[in-house]
């Protein structure tokens, strides 16, 4: 593969205007085969938004892969817009979280800035709600314990940010991925594009009247231009927990202005065969006033907790579906396969080689701390022992007759009423 290198040599010349005659020079363009800063290798296009394009690259020195975001050119003669860029990479670099993309590296190449950040294998959560080409059917939606499963781990992730003073503002299925390692779910937040730091947040990017975020899952206090703050994200947390429930999103007007209208003045349609428990907690999770939500992640977090408990284990029927889901076994994306090196070329097959028969390896040996095993006795040995004993037996039966004779003999000599003391008086009185 050919690599285009960019670096300070590379630049145009900004002498003076171009010779007549001279062809003018096309647009620069980030492409795949470029390398930036000698370091980051452009692979695959993985992806294109309203404010940039994600590539997936190759950090060339330690061989692994990363995915490079670039802002928009058209963007660039926006002075809000190439702020805003940069102040994306500031805020995603000071949330240290698993369940956040690690932003690793932030740079300009000939005008065009860039972010470097953690490369997540996988599918978002449109992609799997919707792809139905893949293997990845969960049309209408996730099991109930895996819609929470992806909730608690993004809740965990909004009491990181909120505890910082940032709210993403953008929250939605399309920005957040899923992946399975080791049969467990995993999920990562994409984008803090929008996000807005209530601490330091001094500069104002927003044109007043202007909406910022995605329509479809912006709480009614985002929409109606008041104050956000945390209980703003929980709401498109909200949202997006029914989409995973229901397999469509909860407000589906064809029109902006229906999608408006909807957030803000009607109630998300009901999800019929779900856990009451399950229903009072989506349901305070969406509701139009910030003071009657959950008032943080903590606490919606607990709530969850109390609906994984009562669905696990049970059989959860969404009527008008026509599908039925088992919560347990419980559904588990499969592993995703890193893509392969682009740069790589096979070579002819390797013949096979039989394997040699290895003799098994020699116990070592091993200092025994403490008791040594015990053996078995031989025949002989085992002769001695009961000779021993029987030899034992007949002493312990002499002493006890020799007791029991001295015993006797003394009190023969009690009766008589004669005690060897007073028979010796007796003879001292008759010599005398």
């Amino acid at each position: 593969m050919r690599r285009h290198t960019m670096s300070d040599t590379a630049r145009p010349s900004r002498s003076g205007p171009s010779t007549e005659g001279s062809a003018p020079s096309a647009p620069f363009q980030l492409v795949p085969g470029m390398l930036l800063e000698d370091t980051y290798l452009l692979e695959a296009e993985l992806g294109r938004g309203g404010m940039g394009t994600v590539f997936r690259a190759r950090h060339t020195k330690l061989d692994k892969l990363v995915a490079v975001k670039v802002l928009n050119p058209q963007l660039f003669g926006t002075p809000e817009a190439l702020v805003r860029f940069s102040r994306e990479a500031k805020v995603a670099a000071r949330i240290n979280h698993p369940v956040m993309t690690h932003v690793m590296d932030y740079g300009v190449v000939r005008d065009h800035p860039f972010i470097v950040m953690e490369y997540v294998p996988g599918k978002t959560l449109s992609e799997v709600l919707y792809d139905t080409r893949g293997p990845l059917r969960f049309a209408p939606g996730l099991h109930p314990t895996e819609a929470i499963e992806v909730m608690r781990q993004l809740l965990s992730l909004l009491r990181n940010t909120h505890a910082l003073g940032i709210v993403h503002r953008d929250l939605k299925p399309a920005n957040i991925k899923v992946f399975a390692d080791d049969c467990q779910l995993y999920v990562k937040v994409l984008d803090f594009g929008i996000a807005k730091d209530l601490d330091g947040d001094v500069t104002q990017l927003t044109a007043e009247g202007a909406l910022v975020g995605t329509p479809a899952y912006m709480a009614p206090e985002q929409l109606t231009g008041h104050p956000v703050d945390g209980r703003t994200d929980l709401y498109a947390a909200g949202l997006i927990f029914h989409e995973l429930l229901s397999g469509k999103p909860a407000f589906g007007g064809k029109t902006i202005s229906r999608i408006l209208h909807e957030q803000v003045n009607e109630p998300p349609p009901l999800i019929e065969g779900l856990p009451e428990l399950l229903q009072r907690t989506l349901a305070t999770l969406l509701r139009k006033r910030p003071e009657e939500r959950f008032q943080d992640a903590t606490e919606a977090d607990f709530a969850l907790a109390r609906c994984e408990e009562a669905v696990r284990g049970t059989d959860v029927e969404v009527t008008g579906s026509g599908h039925r889901f088992l919560v347990t076994p419980s559904y588990r994306p499969p592993v995703p396969v890193e893509p392969p090196d682009p740069t790589f070329i096979p070579g002819p097959p390797l013949p096979e080689v039989p394997s040699p028969t290895v003799p098994p390896p020699e116990k070592p040996s091993q200092t025994i701390i403490g008791p040594a095993p015990t053996s078995h006795p031989s025949a002989g040995k085992i002769l001695a022992r009961i000779a021993l004993g029987v030899v034992g037996v007949i002493l312990l039966l002499s002493l006890v007759v020799a007791a029991i004779g001295g015993s006797a003999k003394q009190s023969g000599q009690e009766e008589e009423g004669t005690t060897p003391s007073q028979a010796s008086d007796d003879e001292e009185d008759t010599a005398r």
